[in-house]
């Protein structure tokens, strides 16, 4: 009979009472219960606030000051004559500040800028990490329930072969050594389903979590189509190394870097501010007092601490220059990783289906070959094996490559929504011959 095509539903529950769940639906449901996405989130308001209240240290300050004072006894004087003695007096003043010149300003400015710009680069990193997470979980369960399902229908074909077996070894049509060679396989075969089990629970688990799902089962989706993922050259996706989420960080870091010298060395430099002050007080025909003010501050001595500052900032150029260069050697080398393992898959399995088509050939040859005794049930047996091995196999391939192209993308900064789209689009039904 060979293997039949076979369906998802190998799991304890029945899948009529399950949710059934696509590649789709993995990503939404992650994108409700991934608490990690609200604090990316949070992280790009909270930087967006320090960016404007830096924006806002370059405008004029506004200041209201009361003072209560305690003093000695004085007489009040009004048109010449003395109309009381008192020993308190109430000063108000307004006092309206702006900064005509200060360099530490803008450099705030720049620094919270540069932290919105790589809260924001972390958010987008948030989405393509779960992109991924989805990509490498829901493949994975599916490959674990596709072998699974596979081993089931193998079990049943060696009970129906080993009873078929038995009847022949009665009629005297097979050795009692081949039977019992026969019989034999059957502590391999039910350790490989205890293992094939064990690896579909945890995969279960693991997919359970993410969704939040008690219970549910994968759609089948349409035949495998390579080539919906198109996979450029080697050196298309190297160049694209600087759209990596880390890597853009890093340069902003750098950025952060040279702007600290420029900073360091605006210490040296004098400071502008023009303020202007209105004061009275209660006490009757007292004098208002109107002050202008252009203040100039110049640093001349702060015992070196700037020019040590100046040192360090040189210093910390130099480190962040170097972890730009490991950080492109490290994601150059994983890009042709990803690349070399997605494309030498996808090559592989353009031509598999013949393999496939073979393994079912020759396991038809075999059979035939046994019921006219030119064959024994072992060499049936392990055609079988063959044919299942290569079933397996392909679907690993297949989850090999969309798990691969996914990092690729990941590591390139071209991972979004499109590839899970285009995932179930091209994830294998598993569903013979094609």
């Amino acid at each position: 009979m060979g293997f039949r095509t076979v369906t998802l539903w190998v799991v304890l529950i029945s899948g009529a009472f399950c949710k059934v769940i696509s590649p789709l639906d993995v990503y939404n449901l992650a994108l409700e219960n991934d608490k990690e996405l609200e604090n990316y989130s949070l992280s790009v308001i909270s930087a967006q606030k320090e960016k404007s209240s830096a924006f806002g240290a370059f405008f004029p300050t506004l200041d209201l000051e009361i003072e209560e004072l305690k003093v000695d006894e004085f007489p009040v004087v009004i048109d010449g004559k003395v109309s009381e003695y008192r020993d308190r007096r109430r000063d108000t003043t307004v006092s309206v500040k702006q900064p005509v010149y200060k360099p530490s300003l803008m450099f705030d400015y720049k620094e919270k800028d540069n932290n919105l710009e790589k809260a924001t680069i972390g958010k987008e990193k948030g989405y393509s990490e779960i992109i991924l997470k989805v990509v490498e979980k829901y493949s994975e369960h599916y490959f674990n329930s596709y072998k699974l399902n596979l081993l089931q229908e193998k079990i049943q074909n060696y009970k129906e072969n080993i009873r078929q077996a038995n009847l022949r070894r009665n009629s005297g049509l097979i050795s009692e050594v081949d039977y019992l060679k026969a019989l034999a396989l059957n502590s391999r075969l039910y350790s490989q389903y205890n293992s094939a089990f064990a690896n579909f629970q945890s995969s279960q688990e693991d997919l359970r979590k993410y969704t939040g799902l008690e219970s549910f089962t994968l759609q089948e989706q349409s035949s495998f189509k390579e080539g919906v993922l198109f996979l450029q050259g080697l050196d298309f996706w190297i160049e694209r190394l600087k759209n990596n989420y880390e890597y853009r960080q890093t340069l902003i870091d750098n950025r952060d870097s040279l702007q600290n010298i420029e900073r360091a060395k605006r210490a040296f430099y004098p400071t502008l501010e023009l303020s202007y002050k209105y004061k009275e007080s209660d006490i009757p025909e007292s004098a208002i007092e109107h002050t202008a003010t252009l203040s100039l501050k110049m640093n001349i001595l702060s015992g070196w601490s700037s020019k040590t500052q100046l040192d360090k900032t040189k210093v910390d150029v130099k480190i962040s220059n170097n972890k730009i260069l490991e950080l492109e050697n490290r994601l150059k080398s994983e890009i042709i990783t990803y690349y070399q393992i997605a494309t030498t898959t996808m090559d592989s399995l353009k031509s598999y289906h013949l393999v496939i088509e073979s393994k079912r050939k020759t396991l038809h040859a075999t059979k035939r070959a046994y019921e006219m005794g030119r064959k024994s049930i072992v060499d049936v047996l392990e055609a079988e094996n063959e044919l299942f091995d290569a079933l397996v196999e392909r679907e690993e391939m297949r989850k090999t490559y969309l798990q691969n192209s996914g990092k690729l993308l990941f590591t390139t900064g071209e991972l979004d929504s499109t590839f899970i789209n285009n995932y179930q689009m091209i994830t294998a039904k598993a569903k013979s011959g094609k």
